[in-house]
């Protein structure tokens, strides 16, 4: 991803294609930057906010992450603006990595429910090595089965910071919620009822 330095003010970026951010982190002072929206995006969707990427600033290479990006609150897929952080090749890094269930087909048409109770995991791991996401399988599930954070396959130098035992998924059946059934007799008596208790004029 190709980015140049800025002096502009974000809302005049963003009128000419380009979104504003800035880089910062090691071995570099935090420097207002612009790029490409399209570029943006496109390195955003392929690598998310977990993994490491270069950047071409002054032709020189920087390895860095996305580490946050606004958008606007009302139309989300529009981004105001974003952070990068360079990182070394023997830093370590500390994300929440999301989690995607596999298997739901399973259990369409079934009186079940997949129930996802924990949507990303926090980890640690070196630079370089990161994921988008860990899959988790729940076709081998029943009902009343569940799955944890100690279920899922991570890779051997991944550090797990969250709590091994947190439920991720587990799987029930929906809690049925019961109309109250009225009867229009009872109705009608009690209304009938009612109006003889009114005091007569």
């Amino acid at each position: 991803m190709q980015l140049e330095k800025r002096s502009e003010k974000g809302k005049l970026i963003r009128k000419s294609g380009l979104l504003p951010g800035v880089i910062y982190g090691k071995e570099i002072d935090p420097m207002n930057v612009k790029v490409n929206e399209k570029a943006f995006k496109k390195a955003l969707k392929e690598f998310g906010k977990n993994m490491v990427f270069d950047v071409d600033l002054d032709g020189k290479k920087h390895k860095v992450y996305f580490k946050d990006y606004q958008v606007n609150p009302i139309k989300h897929a529009e981004i105001w603006s974003f952070d990068l952080q360079k990182v070394s090749a023997n830093d370590t890094m500390t994300t929440d990595i999301p989690i995607n269930i596999l298997g739901r087909e399973k259990f369409e048409g079934k009186a079940l429910l997949v129930q996802q109770i924990l949507s990303s995991v926090h980890c640690e791991y070196p630079v370089g090595e990161g994921v988008s996401h860990f899959d988790l399988d729940v076709s081998s599930l029943e009902q009343g089965d569940a799955l944890y954070v100690k279920d899922i396959d991570v890779p051997k130098s991944f550090k797990v910071l969250s709590d091994l035992d947190a439920m991720v998924v587990n799987v029930q059946v929906p809690s049925a919620i019961e109309e109250p059934e009225t009867d229009a007799e009872e109705t009608l008596e009690t209304e009938e009822v009612t109006e003889e208790a009114e005091p007569q004029e």
